[in-house]
């Protein structure tokens, strides 16, 4: 089985990534993340070179860290690479993450805590309002009937 080590540079924006694939590298659009995102945010506009073609995991592993530190993808701002291209992927317990996608989450986080807390307070002031008119209401129309 042929193991294709790819590079694939967005012809618009000029972002480029470093992967690997046993399915057809013209045509597979790539797994990564931040290149994911990169690619439904711009379309997929991009031009592919394969770099080697290897018939082992090891291949995979000795080239993609290769080129992985030739090119310096994970903090070049050029590349959307999140971790080195070693050919096994991300399983979540590797944590080299770009200083820009942490800013990015820590920003999100804050905007999703804000807006939280905005629709507590507006939640909570039509509750006690609603509550109060309810009450007076109530009470106008108790003490009436007495």
């Amino acid at each position: 089985m042929t193991i294709y080590l790819y590079k694939k540079t967005h012809n618009v924006t000029g972002l480029q990534y470093l992967g690997k694939t046993t399915r057809n590298p013209f045509t597979y659009k790539g797994s990564g993340v931040y290149w994911s995102k990169h690619i439904k945010k711009h379309g997929y506009d991009v031009t592919t070179v394969i770099l080697k073609e290897c018939e082992t995991n090891e291949e995979v592993k000795k080239w993609g860290l290769y080129y992985s530190n030739l090119w310096n993808v994970v903090e070049n701002k050029l590349w959307a690479n999140l971790i080195p291209e070693s050919g096994e992927g991300s399983d979540g317990s590797i944590n080299i993450i770009k200083d820009e996608t942490i800013l990015g989450i820590k920003n999100m986080l804050d905007r999703r805590k804000n807006r939280h807390a905005i629709n507590q307070a507006k939640f909570s002031a039509k509750r006690s309002t609603k509550g109060s008119k309810k009450r007076e209401l109530l009470r106008s129309k108790l003490t009436r009937r007495q």
